[in-house]
């Protein structure tokens, strides 16, 4: 709703002669309004105020107006039709289903808040489909359980117009047999059929297949009814009984993104797949990789790759492992380096060798979370020192993450640097008290950090200047933003 206020203002800046007057009481009434939260005695300005947001809103170009609504959710939308029955033909047009998420929200836990929840989606489907162009599913359960088939039956017969679908598989993602995973794949492929103007297809969150639905069994299946075509980005993790590498992968002609463990991928495998289309990876190294003795440097060389596609970014994604310097492999073609989880502290060693083997490519290096049986660095005293090096020699390191404890002094001599554009800390981490500065820096740096009494809102003005950018620790559900597009979730 916010958004649609702040759509509505910037289009009375624009045109005066178009909309005249502030919106914002009539936006905190239709908030209040589909939230249920309002008084018998408001109840009753109802109409007066229904024909006021109704006049405002028919004041502007129709196509506005569709495009003011496409900013709600589609719950959103259902309830703006239901309280304002003039604002449903708004509905009835492309602009306001540019984009459509199934995400569900809190209140669907109990399996009659799941059922509902499916219940409005194929609804929606079933009246506005036909306007839908870009949709991403997100299934509560299992795919191929009866409320998901629906959907997906519901989104293959009625949005028969998509230009790209997105299917967020949920975490217990399994086939107990053969026919279930043949069922799933015959829904894609009526998805495929029916809507002609398809262009793009994700299946993402492939995590947890078992013996019945191996990355292998799945992906030969959408090689065979012809679903691979359309795939341009997948994602998969922990594969059952794979071999190295999948060698179905190679015949996606489409795939431009691809998440997968970094030991089912050889040189042939990629150089393959670059020769085609795909513009993005992300390698994960986690402990299946250790449990299959995987060698990186043997089985991908990354020179060979960087002279078919120089264009290719690889983004590491290291967690559920330890992790040290014998395992990084040179790599020219890597943009982000991202360690989450892993079961040994990150010492100064780690990142001097990190710098000094991407300092030409990396542009984001992610520290998230750690084992808590473990100290998330070897040495506390020194990550001032190591991270200052890591900016200083990451020629075009832009953003820096961290999830870990981090001393004021860190961030703000990193921000000095000036190259940094993003620096994300959590405030529960944040350490606002005084560290000893590194060697190496000026003696005004120096002055003007102990001159500064270390606090927050000190620091942010400082940072915010070399940054370009306002800046100030992250809360907790915020940061979880952060981590989930560094982990491309």
């Amino acid at each position: 709703m916010d958004l649609v206020l702040g759509t509505f203002r910037s289009t009375a800046a624009c045109d005066r002669s178009v909309l005249v007057g502030d919106f914002s009481d009539i936006i905190s009434f239709m908030r209040a309004m589909m939230s249920g939260l309002l008084s018998d005695l408001q109840l009753v300005r109802h109409q007066v105020i229904t024909l006021e947001v109704s006049r405002q809103l028919t004041s502007l170009p129709f196509v506005i107006s569709a495009k003011i609504i496409s900013f709600l959710s589609w719950e959103d939308k259902l309830h703006m039709a239901s309280a304002l029955p003039e604002w449903e033909k708004y509905l009835h047009t492309a602009d306001a289903w540019k984009t459509f998420s199934t995400n569900p929200g809190e209140n669907v836990k109990t399996p009659e808040g799941i059922e509902r929840h499916y219940e409005g989606i194929c609804w929606c489907f079933h009246q506005y489909g036909r306007y839908m162009r870009n949709v991403c599913v997100s299934p509560v359960h299992n795919p191929i359980g009866w409320g998901s088939a629906c959907l997906l039956d519901h989104l293959a017969q009625r949005c028969f117009n998509l230009r790209s679908v997105r299917i967020d598989h949920p975490p217990a993602f399994y086939f107990q047999n053969l026919v279930l995973l043949d069922r799933y794949v015959g829904l894609l492929r009526t998805v495929v059929e029916n809507c002609n103007q398809l262009q793009r297809m994700s299946l993402c969150r492939l995590h947890e297949l078992n013996e019945h639905g191996s990355i292998t069994a799945l992906l030969d299946r959408l090689l065979v009814t012809g679903v691979s075509r359309k795939i341009h980005h997948l994602e998969f993790k922990y594969p059952y009984n794979f071999s190295s590498p999948v060698p179905s992968l190679v015949h996606f002609d489409q795939l431009r993104q691809l998440k997968c463990p970094i030991h089912v991928l050889n040189t042939g495998c990629i150089k393959q797949l670059v020769s085609k289309q795909l513009l993005k990876l992300h390698v994960l190294n986690d402990r299946s990789t250790l449990d299959e003795f995987f060698n990186e440097a043997s089985a991908i060389l990354w020179d060979e790759i960087h002279k078919v596609s120089p264009l290719l970014q690889v983004n590491y994604i290291v967690q559920g492992r330890s992790f040290y310097v014998t395992d990084l492999v040179p790599n020219p073609m890597i943009h982000s380096f991202v360690i989450d989880s892993i079961c040994n502290g990150v010492s100064s060693t780690l990142i001097d060798s990190i710098a000094d083997l991407y300092s030409s490519t990396l542009m984001v290096y992610a520290h998230l979370a750690t084992y808590t049986c473990n100290r998330p660095y070897e040495c506390p005293f020194n990550v001032t020192e190591m991270y200052v090096k890591l900016v200083r020699v990451c020629r075009k390191l832009k953003v820096f993450v961290s999830e870990q404890e981090i001393p004021g002094t860190a961030v703000l001599l990193m921000a000095l640097n000036g190259k940094l554009r993003k620096i994300y800390v959590r405030i529960d981490k944040f350490n606002q008290r005084a560290t000893r500065i590194c060697s190496g820096q000026s003696d005004d740096q120096v002055d003007w950090w102990q001159t500064i009494t270390g606090d927050v809102q000190s620091l942010r003005p400082i940072v915010a200047k070399f940054t370009g950018s306002d800046w100030r620790p992250l809360t907790r559900i915020e940061f979880a933003k952060i981590t989930r597009r560094l982990l491309h979730l």
